[in-house]
């Protein structure tokens, strides 16, 4: 009944302005300011009127603020490509690397839908707006180390042939023709010289694309433990990228490339906690280490109608896409301006690029 009534008024307020101008339009500036304030005022009882989660989950929230906020409006305008709008928010970027528990492993199996708290299973929902379906796969045993010696080794040679194989024309993917859409979306910029943070992999086709085109270094943020012994390619789990951060020695990354990994983020099918803001915390967090002008590339299953397919992946669609990518915004599709339908399968994966939007 609140917001009616603010709206009423702020109504009032407009017409004031309008007055005040001798019957001249009010400065539209003034306008869209008394918005903002309004936008701001109802996130701002959103989250106090939240009611607690319990455990970790309220210490996450605590430190994400109004990150994890899913009330935000999302602001959609003339010329936004794809129409996908965009969602801001204030990260605070040394609270986000400081808990242990948003990287924490699960512990135990993997969940279905009908085992979570009703409360947690709105906030994956985005309170009811966004469709569940059931998927179930318990993975956890391909991301655990079962022992100190339990570290993926990937050869100089091993990763020598993803890259000669690319090149040639015959690349060694995990999903038909993304190396295709990866290299297509690296060509609308320079990688030559430039930092590379890859999020999630299981074989290094999409190191191999970025590699080819000579960047200066290559960092890949992995729950499993990997080493790397090709030159200028680093494997780093989440608490160690979490260890450098707070010890100042990560670099400033140019460009964040990822490939169907953040969909998974926090539904605990590869043995993580569950998270129902783990993927927006996930390219939060890559995000504090960018430079100004940093590109982001994603490849996630789009649709023009959001899902969750619970606890294989989420399906990216009009909410949330703009959640995804806060303080991102859209400028490049490997789609071009077409835009995804609304029952898209989930292998529909098609790559975009965002500049900060800050």
């Amino acid at each position: 009944m609140l917001l009616p009534a603010v709206m009423f008024f702020f109504g009032l307020f407009v017409g004031w302005l309008r007055f005040e101008n001798d019957g001249k339009e009010a400065d539209f500036s003034q306008v869209l300011q008394g918005v903002q304030r309004l936008e701001n005022m109802n996130s701002e009882k959103s989250l106090k009127s939240r009611p607690p989660l319990g455990g970790r989950y309220d210490a996450i929230l605590e430190l994400c603020g109004e990150l994890c906020d899913l009330t935000k409006p999302i602001k959609r305008q003339a010329g936004d490509l794809l129409g996908m709008g965009t969602v801001k928010a204030k990260v605070d970027c040394d609270a986000v690397f400081s808990s242990p528990e948003i990287d924490r492993p699960s512990g135990h199996p993997a969940m279905s839908w009908e085992m979570i708290p009703q409360d947690l299973q709105k906030e994956y929902s985005h309170n009811g707006q966004v469709n569940i379906l059931s998927w179930f796969f318990d993975e956890t045993s391909q991301v655990v180390q079962k022992a100190e010696n339990d570290v993926r080794i990937y050869s100089k040679t091993y990763v020598q042939t993803y890259i000669d194989n690319f090149v040639s024309g015959r690349p060694n993917e995990t999903y038909t023709n993304a190396s295709f859409l990866i290299d297509k979306a690296l060509k609308q910029i320079s990688v030559n010289g430039k930092t590379v943070l890859v999020i999630g992999t299981m074989t290094p086709w999409v190191e191999a694309v970025i590699l080819s085109k000579n960047p200066s270094k290559v960092m890949t943020l992995e729950y499993a433990t990997a080493k790397s012994e090709y030159p200028g390619l680093e494997f780093i789990t989440p608490l160690e990228f979490r260890k450098r951060y707070k010890e100042g020695k990560l670099p400033t990354f140019d460009i964040i490339v990822t490939y169907s990994s953040v969909e998974h983020s926090g539904l605990g099918r590869y043995g993580d906690a569950l998270n129902p803001w783990g993927d927006i915390l996930t390219i939060a967090r890559v995000s504090c280490v960018t430079s100004p002008d940093a590109k982001l590339i994603i490849g996630v299953p789009t649709t023009g109608k959001d899902r969750i397919e619970f606890n294989a992946h989420r399906i990216y669609g009009p909410i949330l896409y703009p959640y995804l990518v806060t303080n991102w915004k859209l400028v490049w599709s490997s789609s071009g301006e077409k835009t995804p339908e609304p029952n898209e399968h989930w292998f529909n994966q098609p790559v975009y690029m965002f500049e900060k939007n800050l």
